[in-house]
């Protein structure tokens, strides 16, 4: 119960600066299956899903994650 007291003080936190906090991860499954498929970290997995989920595009410097995101059809200019 804790944990949950905990989540809603991020979650009102994170709020207040202007973020959005999104659903778009039901379980880690959609992450583990990228990761596994594109030999990526869970933390580009998060990016990349999160951008496939929200259908914008994914703009980073990282070479290797815009090629992941363009061989996912996504946009990565």
């Amino acid at each position: 119960m804790a944990f949950v007291a905990d989540n809603s003080v991020i979650v009102a936190k994170a709020e207040r600066f202007g973020l959005e906090i999104h659903d778009a991860f039901d379980s880690v499954s959609p992450l583990v299956s990228l990761m596994r498929a594109r030999g990526m970290t869970a933390y580009d997995a998060s990016y990349l899903h999160l951008a496939a989920f929200l259908g914008t595009p994914l703009f980073t410097r990282d070479l290797s994650l815009r090629a992941a995101a363009r061989a996912a059809g996504l946009m990565a200019p």
